[in-house]
């Protein structure tokens, strides 16, 4: 698991959904969740784990666009390949962030240890764990 601490900047509620954003060092994460009686606890300032998995962790090349809320680009610091799943771990501010894709993908998109790639991830993916 993909685990940062932030602290909640803003949250939006419309109809059933509660958009969270949440401060991670310079960055905002987005996640977005249904309302219940755990999301009604979060207010601003809040400190807030965000947590997400890294097969969750998408990839591309650092000139695409792409529609998740959540996308940085990073160096990668390491590949682990596998013979069908490969782990890649880039340094993201003070964190870690692993994505684990196929091997095909790792080799048609030509990723190297210290080239810059963007990762992101859907906001419907990002956990929030109050602190």
């Amino acid at each position: 698991m993909n685990i940062l601490n932030g602290t909640i900047q803003k949250i939006t509620k419309i109809d059933s959904l509660v958009l969270l954003e949440i401060a991670v060092g310079q960055y905002t994460f987005s996640s977005l969740v249904l309302e219940s009686n755990d999301s009604n606890e979060y207010t601003i300032l809040d400190n807030v784990n965000i947590i997400f998995k890294e097969t969750e962790v998408m990839i591309a090349t650092k000139e695409s666009i792409v529609s998740a809320r959540n996308s940085f680009i990073s160096p990668i610091l390491d590949i682990e390949m596998g013979k069908l799943l490969c782990n890649i771990t880039f340094n993201f501010d003070i964190y870690k962030i692993n994505s684990i894709i196929t091997k095909s993908a790792i080799q048609e998109l030509q990723c190297n240890i210290n080239d810059n790639f963007k990762w992101f991830i859907k906001s419907n993916e990002v956990i929030v764990q109050k602190i």
